[in-house]
């Protein structure tokens, strides 16, 4: 299948006749007709009804029209895109991260130096009551249904301390001094849900809105906090940690784009988010 024989079905469609889309195209009928009948024999099904030299579109020929138009007219936008030239000043990017903070770092740098023309605003606090629409991307653990959602890495939340043997139970969390990130979090919400699922109550002896300190209280001994493995990568190795066993909790990172925003600087954006995660090192680099 190629590009010709797809814009030629196009024009067919759009013309109404074989012969009118060969007007438009400057080529024969018969060049025309022989794409045609190459792209039903690819797909292996007529696309056309045929009634004297009337025809019109089957069931499936409107099916692969309505993928096949939104495919050609998003490809013309990235020819003319490319072809007018990136400027060398870009429209800024809006990213709320209500997760994976301490990736900020890693992110600013890989985007800056594999596109240095993108500028990003970060937010990190911000007030319940503030609106979200207003950021073109969001870097969340749920889905949000107004959005385009991108899954981008799925981690095991683990157990981090002092002193920790290899595995805990969930029985074993009940008599353990727990540290923890206060309601307002979403990883606090997460694991409420998760650990009212398994019927299992939980004390916490502190809780704080600020990851850092979280991790500093865990540090100093004073209790143990729960640990998303990937997204704290780079403070594991000053903590003890242990896989909860015999179902650990788990959470899925999404990248939530605003659905307006859709031009190629947001779409560079999401391709190397991408692919920055698709790496499993990434948290250590």
């Amino acid at each position: 299948m190629n590009l010709t024989q797809i814009r030629y079905f196009l024009s067919v469609v759009e013309n109404g006749s074989m012969t009118q889309a060969a007007t438009s195209n400057f080529v024969s009928q018969s060049a025309v007709s022989k794409m045609i009948k190459q792209l039903e024999n690819e797909l292996g099904t007529p696309l056309f009804e045929r009634t004297g030299r009337k025809i019109i579109l089957n069931r499936q020929g409107k099916l692969f029209y309505s993928y096949a138009s939104d495919s050609i007219r998003l490809l013309d936008r990235g020819i003319q895109t490319i072809q007018a030239g990136i400027a060398a000043k870009e429209e800024p990017l809006s990213l709320l991260f209500q997760v994976t903070s301490p990736l900020i770092p890693l992110i600013v740098k890989e985007v800056n130096h594999n596109l240095p023309n993108v500028r990003l605003t970060i937010a990190q606090h911000v007030h319940p009551t503030t609106d979200r629409e207003q950021f073109d991307f969001i870097i969340s653990d749920h889905i949000h249904p107004e959005r385009v959602n991108t899954p981008l890495f799925t981690e095991e939340i683990m157990l981090a301390g002092y002193n920790l043997p290899p595995t805990v139970t969930l029985a074993d969390l009940q008599s353990f001094p727990l540290l923890s990130l206060n309601y307002s979090l979403e990883l606090r919400r997460l694991l409420d849900d998760f650990f009212a699922q398994q019927n299992v109550k939980l004390n916490y002896q502190y809780e704080t809105d600020d990851p850092a300190t979280l991790r500093e209280l865990a540090l100093q001994g004073v209790g143990h906090c729960f640990f998303p493995i990937r997204s704290w990568q780079r403070y594991a190795a000053q903590l003890s940690l242990a896989h909860i066993l015999p179902q650990p909790p788990m959470r899925t990172i999404y990248l939530n784009q605003k659905k307006g925003r859709n031009d190629h600087v947001a779409r560079e954006f999401v391709t190397e988010l991408t692919r920055i995660f698709s790496q499993q090192d990434f948290a250590l680099k």
